[in-house]
């Protein structure tokens, strides 16, 4: 079982009311239960009653298993509580192994525009999320997941500055790994007046109109980070708090149980993303009945405390070389929030024409993009180390 189920709660709560104690087995059955073996990984196994030995929140172990009707002994287990489920589906939790959770907390915010087929429905639906905002932002407008091939071209700053000229405005492509940003935008982050950079490298991503020679507001990969003045603004702290933690609570309702999510200020401006999955861990152990230590408690203490889901909090080498914020420290519970492992990005992606390749992309009419290498071959060697 990856967590403690809602009876579990509910019964941890009323001991903290009296010194009762809940059954410790808990009988699932009239169920389709579903599990599988270790090797070879992809055997499915099927049961029709499950027994589980809770023992606490954080040991809770499947018993036993069968099908058919619980054996008798089982059944009439005077210490056991029996969930009837109704003939439903009962799987292991779902583990996502590559997300950035608080990108996804943050959409509340932001333009979906993975719908537009057109330029004009890419205006129409940021459009539609600045008319939301009462036509104001006290940051920048966002949009994302839009492909331009489902449109008939690559959008561009104009095409940005028909929805608002007054506000930047920056769109993510569906991978994350391109952009574009209106006129305003490269404005206030110096791009424009364009001047091409002396440095070799320096230019490379920013995509220019082969007629005008100026930036056309695409911006890729690294060259993301000529914005970063805009992208550095962070959300309020009640604000992180609050999306996560509802973003948290709502993967269960979709059997997602765990996630490895690499949460920073490159991937995501959230530059305190370790300090604000503990205080929802906090908030929810306290509302939960489980640990309630206070804000600013030692980190190391209340190691009952938990979260929704499990999290693999991942951050990128460079933070744990510079040592901004670095390795975070000890989780109040490692069941539930841990980070052990680093990112290194290496190049980009297929969908935006600058994941590393060999030979040039086929459809380059110059047959000359390869892609973009994100890192040196020293930086990688000093990051294995």
């Amino acid at each position: 079982l990856q967590r403690s189920t809602k009876s579990d709660r509910v019964h941890q709560r009323a001991m903290a009311a009296s010194s009762s104690r809940p059954p410790r087995m808990l009988l699932v059955h009239n169920a389709r239960i579903v599990t599988c073996t270790a090797e070879p990984s992809d055997t499915l196994l099927h049961h029709d009653w499950m027994l589980v030995d809770r023992g606490s929140p954080l040991t809770a172990t499947i018993a036993d298993v069968g099908s058919g009707d619980p054996p008798t002994g089982i059944a009439e287990t005077a210490d056991a509580e029996k969930l009837d489920c109704g003939g439903r589906l009962v799987l292991p939790g779902l583990w996502d192994s590559h997300c950035h959770l608080y990108g996804l907390a943050h959409m509340a915010k932001v333009a979906d525009l993975s719908g537009a087929k057109s330029i004009a429905d890419f205006q129409a639906a940021l459009g539609a999320k600045f008319d939301s905002m009462g036509s104001k932002v006290s940051t920048y407008l966002e949009g994302c997941l839009w492909d331009q091939g489902n449109m008939e071209r690559m959008p561009l700053a104009s095409d940005l500055d028909a929805v608002t000229s007054e506000y930047p405005v920056i769109c993510w492509r569906r991978c994350w790994h391109i952009l574009v940003c209106n006129t305003r935008a490269m404005e206030l982050c110096g791009i424009l007046p364009w001047k091409p950079s002396p440095s070799p490298g320096d230019d490379d991503g920013v995509d220019l109109d082969p007629k005008t020679g100026q930036p056309t507001g695409v911006l890729r990969e690294n060259a993301a980070k000529k914005l970063s003045k805009l992208l550095s603004m962070e959300d309020t702290w009640d604000e992180k708090v609050q999306m996560l933690g509802a973003c948290l609570r709502k993967l269960p309702e979709f059997g997602v149980t765990a996630v490895q999510s690499n949460d920073s200020a490159t991937i995501g401006s959230i530059s305190d993303a370790w300090q604000v999955y503990e205080e929802i861990m906090r908030q929810h152990s306290a509302a939960e009945g489980f640990g309630v230590a206070a804000a600013g408690q030692d980190a190391t203490q209340d190691q009952n405390q938990e979260l929704p889901i499990r999290v693999f909090h991942v951050t990128e080498w460079e933070a744990v070389r510079d040592g901004k914020p670095g390795k975070p420290p000890k989780s109040r519970n490692p069941r539930f929030l841990a980070s052990d492992r680093a990112k290194i990005f290496m190049d980009g992606g297929l969908g935006a024409s600058t994941a590393a390749l060999v030979t040039p992309y086929s459809d380059d009419p110059k047959l000359a993009n390869k892609g973009l290498i994100n890192i040196t071959q020293d930086d990688l060697d000093t990051a294995f180390k």
